[in-house]
C-alpha cells in the first residue's frame, strides 16, 4: 500500500493567480480621496480639446468592439466610460452640461466622440432675480448722480 504524498505549498501560487482589478465607484473615490480619480485601465488613446464653448473628447475604441459593450456615464465634472469591464475615467477642466452633450461612434475606425457644451459660469440665484408679485414697489427712475463713477465689472472667471 502506497501512502499519498502531500505536496508542499507553492510559494508562488498567489502570484500565478490572475489579478482581480478592484474598481471603485466614483462615490467611493470621493468618500476616500475627496475627489474623482483619473484612470485608463484599457490603455486607450484619447484627446480632450476645448473648442469655443465645447469640450470634445475623442476616445480611440478598437473598431471591432461592439457598441453594446461600451457604456458612457457623463456627469458635470467627469466622464466614466466602461469598455468590456475596463474603465476610462477622466475629470474635466470645466463643468459641462450633460443634458446637451452628444455621443457618437464612428463606423469607419470605431472612434468614440463626445461633444459636451461647457456650462454657463454666470448662474443667477433666486436672491438676485426680480420679484414679479403685485406687492413689490415699482423701480424708481432716479439716475445716480453724475459725479459717481460706474461700478467696476465683475469677473466671474477664476
Amino acid at each position: 500500500v502506497r501512502k499519498s504524498e502531500e505536496k508542499p505549498p507553492n510559494p508562488y501560487a498567489s502570484a500565478m493567480e490572475p489579478a482581480i482589478a478592484v474598481v471603485s465607484t466614483p462615490e467611493e473615490e470621493i468618500a476616500k480621496y475627496g475627489r474623482v480619480l483619473q484612470r485608463n485601465q484599457a490603455k486607450l488613446d484619447y484627446t480632450l480639446v476645448e473648442e469655443g464653448n465645447l469640450l470634445i473628447l475623442r476616445v480611440m475604441v478598437p473598431k471591432f468592439i461592439s457598441t453594446s459593450l461600451v457604456n458612457v456615464d457623463l456627469q458635470p465634472t467627469y466622464v466614466r466610460i466602461t469598455i468590456k469591464g475596463q474603465v476610462l475615467q477622466l475629470v474635466f477642466p470645466h463643468d459641462v452640461t450633460p443634458d446637451k452633450a452628444k455621443v457618437e461612434r464612428a463606423a469607419v475606425n470605431g472612434e468614440l466622440c463626445l461633444k459636451m457644451p461647457i456650462s454657463d459660469l454666470m448662474v443667477t440665484s433666486a436672491a438676485t432675480k426680480p420679484r414679479s408679485d403685485a406687492k413689490s414697489k415699482p423701480a424708481s427712475s432716479k439716475a445716480p448722480p453724475a459725479d459717481t463713477p460706474p461700478a467696476p465689472p465683475v469677473n466671474y472667471l477664476p
